[in-house]
């Protein structure tokens, strides 16, 4: 492949990546919003929202990852053993973070229908979720995102 259009390729892919994490971020700030709002008055259309689109939006993120990037980085940095360690652990957190949204969604919904709910295990629950969710994102920001930009020169800084 031609360096340009690799290049172009691999800015897509870096993108595409970046958009993900900015979707997820926000999902955590409104579900910190709605832990903090917790023994006052909740936004239960709020609620409904994350519940709809937390569990699809994190799925899609991580097949795009273990789709497309995972087995890139795998066959670029194929000598690096540390890489492909990094890799298979992340995979196995996507798994653990899908299923930790699910609780969440079925928690949202839990307040969202104004059924009784624990607001101490509500929001115990919310916060290991978001800022577990926040570091997983902050590891692959500071180290897969540098490991495409060692590949593409043009990619730097996104």
């Amino acid at each position: 492949m031609p360096t340009h259009k690799r290049n172009l390729a691999m800015t897509s892919m870096l993108n595409d990546f970046s958009y993900g994490h900015v979707q997820l971020l926000s999902i955590c700030a409104h579900l910190e919003d709605i832990a903090d709002t917790l023994l006052s008055r909740t936004d239960t259309g709020k609620c409904d929202r994350i519940a709809d689109n937390l569990p699809p939006l994190l799925t899609g993120v991580c097949r795009f990852e273990e789709d497309v990037l995972f087995p890139w980085l795998s066959a670029t940095y194929a000598e690096n053993a540390r890489i492909g360690k990094s890799l298979t652990r992340l995979y196995f957190e996507h798994l653990e973070d899908q299923a930790y949204a699910a609780e969440v969604a079925e928690m949202l919904r839990q307040i969202s229908a104004q059924r009784r709910f624990d607001t101490e295990t509500a929001g115990y629950m919310f916060r290991g979720f978001f800022e577990g969710m926040r570091r997983h994102i902050a590891f692959e920001q500071d180290h897969l995102y540098h490991l495409i930009s060692l590949q593409n020169p043009t990619s730097r800084g996104v």
